[in-house]
């Protein structure tokens, strides 16, 4: 071989190396991200915020949904007791 040809295949390992390094990084990066549970939940805290604020009908109507069901179940319950 020559030098030439030797310094090719060096600088080529070189940069797969250093992408091999990049790769790993950004993956150690995305799992360290991953068990982070209270910037999870932080983050999907403001994402169900924004949600609400830019669309609380959803909110309010899922809110009426509810209220409703449990006087329904109220009802229910009294009617069922009385008898």
């Amino acid at each position: 071989m020559t030098g030439g040809t030797e310094t090719a295949t060096t600088r080529e390992l070189r940069e797969r190396v250093e992408g091999t390094r990049e790769e790993l990084g950004e993956t150690v990066a995305r799992l360290a991200a991953r068990t982070d549970v209270k910037a999870r939940v932080r983050e999907s805290a403001d994402r169900a915020r924004q949600a609400v604020r830019g669309n609380p009908v959803p909110v309010v109507a899922g809110t009426a949904v509810t209220a409703a069901a449990v006087v329904a179940s109220v009802t229910a319950v009294r009617a069922w007791r009385s008898r």
